[in-house]
Order: structure tokens, then sequence, then C-alpha cells
């Protein structure tokens, strides 16, 4: 586990300590894009269940996240932004975008993706893909 780094001096350092991990962005942009529900981004994002968990736990904690009952007296939940989420979306934007500029999709042998383009509602779906393939 990680230093905390809450108490640093630095903005970036805090807000690093909230939002800098991967998983935490991806389930940023699939939940302000409607996706909700937790077998939802378990399927979307490609992510390991118990670190999808513990992800949703954390962005609770960290107020990024609200989690509701579907209905009333259900036990299934969804996750939806707060105002604390919708304040950061020019900041996924601007990831985004330097993403786009910097970060061009590496391929190899084992992960040519043949398809004419790629949707950016499909992106943190082969984002994961690709991380999973090269750790």
């Amino acid at each position: 586990m990680r230093k905390s780094l809450a108490s640093n001096n630095c903005h970036i350092a805090r807000a690093a300590n909230q939002i800098g991990d991967g998983w935490i962005l991806l389930i940023l942009w699939a939940t302000s894009n409607g996706i909700n529900r937790f077998d939802d981004l378990q399927r979307e994002l490609g992510v390991a269940r118990n670190i999808l968990s513990d992800r949703l736990r954390r962005m609770v904690k960290y107020d990024l996240l609200e989690k509701t009952p579907v209905q009333e007296g259900a036990r299934r939940l969804e996750y939806k932004p707060t105002q604390k989420t919708t304040d950061l979306q020019n900041v996924l934007s601007a990831i985004s975008e330097w993403s786009t500029k910097w970060c061009p999709i590496e391929t190899t042998d084992e992960n040519i993706d043949n398809t004419s383009s790629v949707d950016s509602k499909d992106a943190p779906k082969k984002a994961a893909q690709q991380r999973r393939m090269s750790a």
C-alpha cells in the first residue's frame, strides 16, 4: 500500500491521493457517462471485481461518488457522480485531449486491433485490456 499524500503541502499530491489511480480515473469517466451499476462498470472496464469494489469504496469515502439503491429497499446499488466529480469534467476532458495527442495506442503482435476506428466510449475498456496485456 502506498503512503497517503493527504497531508502533503503540494496541491497536486493531495489531488493525486484521491484521483491519481488509473482505475479511479476510468471509473470517473464511466460513471460520468451513465455507467452506474457495479456489474456494468466491471464489464465495461474489464477490472477485477475486488479492485472495482475497493476503488468504489474509496470513491464514496472521498465523496467522488454517491451510493444509492436502484429502487426503494433494493439491494442493488448505483454509483452516481457527486458535485465533486462534476467539477472534474474539465480535468477529465483535458486528460483525454492530452492522451489523444501524446499517448498513441501501442500495438504489438499480441494486441493489434483490426477495427478501423476506436469509439471513445470503448476507450476505457481498451485501455484496461492493454494494461492487462502489458502487465
